[in-house]
């Protein structure tokens, strides 16, 4: 049923907004002519090679991206999900005001080829992002440099634990952790913006555990996070939150809202007295 839930989750008005109305015409006809793929797998992954280059809408703002590009230079085929997930689906910001966030700064950990972090860097002022496999790195900047932003700052390196990723081999670990430096996150935080983080977006594979038993939440106003199961008990994150003074959203893969543990895929979080603020219910 969660399968199901989550495909048909990315054909409403968001994505007719998004894609505009060829693009919307293109992906339905190819939803319709993959269907049996679809039904099989019960995810989209089928429709990821149906776009060459898009230009896509959110909140007024226009986005470039080159999906065939990037997706052949980086040896992946998920660039069009990724699009869905964080613009269609707001997996990310979903809960949270926009405008309350405009003009502020942001971390994303685990920016991938940066799509999240191409979002980020039109709404707020500066956004550092941190990434563990350097074979983002030019598709990243290509895609910064196509949207014109300058306001982003990747970083190559790793924090929490990289060993708490599931989708990596002892080897692959190993090897990851000789490339990449172990970012403290609270240096890090002190380093780009002082005494005040306004948002903290992660999805670092499980690494969230570990990281969460050195932040330093005082200078943390927000954060959206993913959470992964195997590498810990989502109960130590909900109650960390709640003693550091935090308002919390916890949803299911769906986003729907729930407090039942085990169905806990997202956390939103932000500090009580914060200016950055969720919508109201």
């Amino acid at each position: 049923m969660n399968h199901t839930k989550k495909i048909i989750s990315n054909y409403n008005f968001n994505i007719f907004k998004t894609l505009g109305i060829y693009n919307y015409i293109k992906f339905l006809f190819y939803s319709i002519l993959y269907f049996p793929k679809i039904l099989y797998s019960k995810n989209l992954t089928p429709l990821c090679g149906i776009f060459d280059k898009l230009v896509i809408n959110y909140k007024n703002e226009k986005f470039i991206i080159d999906i065939k590009k990037i997706d052949k230079e980086i040896n992946e085929t998920n660039t069009f999900g990724l699009i869905r997930e964080i613009f269609v689906r707001n997996i990310h910001l979903k809960f949270f005001e926009i405008d309350s966030l405009i003009n502020k700064n942001c971390i994303d950990l685990g920016a991938n080829a940066g799509i999240f972090s191409l979002l980020a860097g039109k709404i707020f002022k500066k956004v550092v992002s941190i990434e563990l496999q350097k074979k983002y790195k030019p598709v990243f900047e290509n895609l910064m440099k196509e949207n014109n932003l300058n306001n982003i700052h990747l970083l190559f390196g790793y924090v929490g634990d990289v060993a708490d990723t599931q989708y990596l081999k002892v080897d692959e670990i190993n090897k990851m952790k000789e490339e990449n430096q172990r970012i403290d996150i609270n240096l890090l935080v002190e380093k780009y913006f002082g005494n005040r983080l306004d948002l903290l977006k992660m999805n670092i594979e499980g690494g969230e555990f570990k990281l969460f038993e050195e932040l330093d939440f005082s200078k943390i106003e927000s954060i959206s996070m993913e959470v992964h199961h195997h590498a810990g008990d989502v109960s130590i994150i909900k109650e960390r939150l709640i003693k550091h003074n935090y308002e919390i959203i916890t949803c299911d893969l769906d986003l729907e809202k729930t407090s039942i543990n085990n169905k806990i895929n997202h956390i939103f979080a932000r500090k009580k007295e914060s200016s950055v603020k969720f919508i109201p219910n």
